[in-house]
């Protein structure tokens, strides 16, 4: 293996005199910033009941269990102030309910309520259909290694 064998592609790139590994970072920065812009938008202009994208994602995650702040800000790795003030919102607007344990009153979980169920499920559909659309352009091979390297790149990012 020759020093070059080691190198990231990155690296390979900048040594071959191709583009500058900050200008690669830039367009994928942007990129991924368009790609969530663009998901987000067109699940709120195609939500018939108003939540917003990160509404449904975080109705989706307390529906499946992971139902305190806590867990929620670990979860989805943000503050627990950010989670928090999304709840109180959520709370405010009748999607969520808070349900304290009644042997200590300190452990709060969080609940969908009626109207935050029809939300999830009428929202479910929409969600998969921005994705299908999105994605659709790949075969599933493709985004089998997308979502490789996906988790790839997070592994590194976290360590």
């Amino acid at each position: 293996m020759t020093d070059d064998d080691s190198k990231s592609w990155i690296d390979q790139r900048v040594i071959a005199g191709n583009r500058g590994e900050e200008e690669l970072f830039v367009e994928l920065a942007g990129l991924l910033q368009e790609l969530r812009r663009s998901i987000t938008v067109q699940v709120s202009e195609k939500n018939p009941r108003g939540a917003t994208f990160a509404q449904i994602l975080l109705l989706g995650h307390i529906a499946a269990g992971i139902d305190s702040v806590s867990d929620l800000a670990k979860h989805l790795r943000i503050s627990p102030a950010a989670v928090s003030k999304m709840v109180e919102g959520m709370v405010r607007g009748g999607l969520l309910s808070r349900d304290r344990s009644g042997l200590d009153r300190r452990i709060v979980r969080l609940v969908p309520t009626a109207q935050g169920r029809e939300v999830l499920s009428t929202n479910r559909k929409v969600v998969w259909e921005v994705f299908r659309h999105a994605f659709g352009v790949l075969s599933s091979s493709e985004v089998a290694e997308l979502i490789r390297l996906l988790k790839k790149i997070l592994a590194a990012a976290e360590n």
